[in-house]
């Protein structure tokens, strides 16, 4: 199984006045069978205006990567991961004091 992940930058404000704190965003948005798969989502997932040399993103200003229609539309980037590979210990389930 591989994990797409969808990355951004998210910006928290603690106190009015003083400067935000960005926040790197990582989450799971789906799964494929296999890497290839994955690879051919993404790129189908791109605008055309995304592939240009110096196109930046800016999500929280309208300015997106991916299409309405994809999972990635909220993201800024992304990353493909195959949990096989690295060793996953899954947090405790209901746990007691």
């Amino acid at each position: 199984m591989i994990e797409l992940f969808g990355l951004r930058t998210d910006y928290e404000y603690n106190i009015i006045g003083e400067a935000a704190e960005a926040v790197e965003v990582r989450d799971l948005v789906a799964t494929f069978a296999s890497k290839e798969l994955a690879e051919s989502y993404v790129q189908s997932s791109y605008l055309k205006s995304a592939k240009r040399e110096y196109f930046r993103p800016d999500v929280r200003g309208g300015k997106y990567s991916f299409s309405a229609k994809s999972l990635l539309r909220d993201y800024a980037d992304y990353e493909i991961c195959n949990p096989d590979l690295y060793e996953y210990t899954p947090p405790p389930h209901n746990p007691t004091l």
